[in-house]
Parts: structure tokens; sequence; C-alpha cells
């Protein structure tokens, strides 16, 4: 069980590193384009930062799974990738539909994905509310200022 432990805690902060670089590169953006997302118009920027917003937290969700995937094949839990890949990306997401398990002693380690999947998704749901706030923010001070 503490081998599992401290494998699953090594691939989920090997995860949060890629995310981090992701929350890194989107700060980035939005720090070099801060000015222009505030300017009108505002309505095609919200498409932009929800599209590419979006775009960020996929990469960064599959770029996790991927990680969980070759872990999982590395630990000898699954023949193929395909079935590691899905049962990496079901777990990440904490949907586990339950047709594809892990049992005996190393089942852990699907519940580590799930927690680690559950992390980043709350963790990156802030990123595109950060995006979405600077666009929003310009939106509202060019409302206020036509009304005053």
């Amino acid at each position: 069980m503490l081998q599992q432990i401290i494998i699953g805690s090594l691939v989920t902060m090997l995860s949060l590193v890629v995310s981090g670089l992701g929350f890194w590169a989107a700060e980035v953006v939005f720090t070099h384009r801060r000015r222009w997302l505030r300017e009108p118009p505002h309505a095609g920027k919200l498409v932009l930062v929800v599209t590419g917003a979006g775009a960020l937290v996929l990469a960064v969700v599959l770029a996790g799974v991927t990680i969980w995937t070759v872990a999982l094949r590395w630990s000898g839990l699954f023949a193929d990738w395909e079935t590691a890949y899905y049962y990496a990306l079901a777990s990440y997401t904490t949907v586990g539909y339950g047709d594809v398990v892990v049992t005996g002693d190393r089942r852990i380690l699907g519940a580590m994905a799930a927690a680690n999947g559950f992390i980043n998704i709350g963790l990156l749901t802030t990123l595109l509310i950060e995006g979405l706030g600077h666009v929003r923010e310009g939106y509202r001070e060019t409302v206020n200022g036509r009304e005053g």
C-alpha cells in the first residue's frame, strides 16, 4: 500500500508540475494582453478567452491522463496502451465507469489518479474564471464609463 501511495504521489506531483506550467503560460498571456483584454469590443474576446482557456485546460488534462497512462503501464496493470489510457481518463475525470477495474494490490493507484484529476480540475477552473475576469472587468469599466 505504501508503495502505491508513493508512486501515486510522485505521478500526481508530476501532473501538477505540468498544470503549473500551463498556469504560468496562461498568466504570461493574461499579463501581456491585459490592456487588450480590457478594451472594447468585449464579446469576441469572451469567446476567445473561453476557447483558449478551454483548449489549455483540455491540453493539461490530457497531459495528466497521459502521465497516468504511462505510470499504469509501467506498473504492469494493463497489457495495452488503449485500456490504460481509457482507465486513466475515466479515473482522472472521476467518471469511473467500472467496466475496466484494477483489482488486487495496486488498486489504490486508480483512486490516486481520481484525486489528482479532482485537484487539477478545480485548479483549472480558476484559470478559466481568471481569464473571463479580465475581459469582464473591462466590460464593466466600459459600461460604467458610459453611464457616468
